[in-house]
């Protein structure tokens, strides 16, 4: 059974390595902001080894993959950083996982994410628009319109959303001309 000594101890050191990640967190995002990347994500990796079960060293890595270009190792990233997170930082995370599963491709893992997203905040008219042009990136014209409508009722018909779903309509009856010529 642990002593009282044994227990400072291990208070203090995890008080110390919580304190030596957060160092390193900030000087990842300053190396970010001087975009020195391959830095940041150095940076980022010593942090993880001090504090694994947190999720902002893994934030931070997905940000400094993201200068890189490296957006399937961001989405890894982002994906330690969610399993590791509480319900109130959520959002942000999917967000940043969703953006870089639609830039290697993975279009049905974004429109995931987003509507998690749009399960966190049903009024959100961004995450509607978002998830509506990946829908209909993969084709999927009646959920994207679906989309489309509820950021409109939401905000208000704008000429940006005017102009998505004039696309969206053309784009279905595009589709359809295609299966029944």
């Amino acid at each position: 059974m642990p002593t009282e000594p044994d227990n400072e101890r291990r208070t203090s050191a995890t008080t110390a390595a919580a304190i030596q990640a957060q160092l390193l967190l900030d000087q990842c995002h300053d190396l970010i902001s001087e975009r020195d990347y391959q830095g940041a994500a150095a940076a980022d990796q010593q942090a993880i080894k001090l504090v694994p079960d947190q999720p902002d060293p893994y934030i931070a890595l997905a940000e400094a993959r993201v200068g890189t270009e490296s957006h399937q190792r961001a989405v890894e990233a982002c994906s330690e950083a969610y399993r590791r997170s509480q319900s109130d930082d959520r959002y942000e995370i999917l967000k940043g996982r969703a953006y870089n599963r639609h830039k290697v491709g993975d279009r049905i893992g974004s429109i995931n994410d987003l509507t998690e997203m749009i399960v966190l905040q049903p009024e959100n008219a961004q995450c509607h628009m978002r998830r509506g042009i990946t829908r209909g990136e993969t084709g999927d014209y009646t959920g994207a319109i679906s989309d489309f409508n509820k950021a409109a009722a939401i905000t208000g018909l704008d000429a940006d959303l005017h102009s998505l779903l004039a696309h969206t309509y053309s784009m279905q009856a595009f589709a359809e001309l295609d299966e029944n010529p």
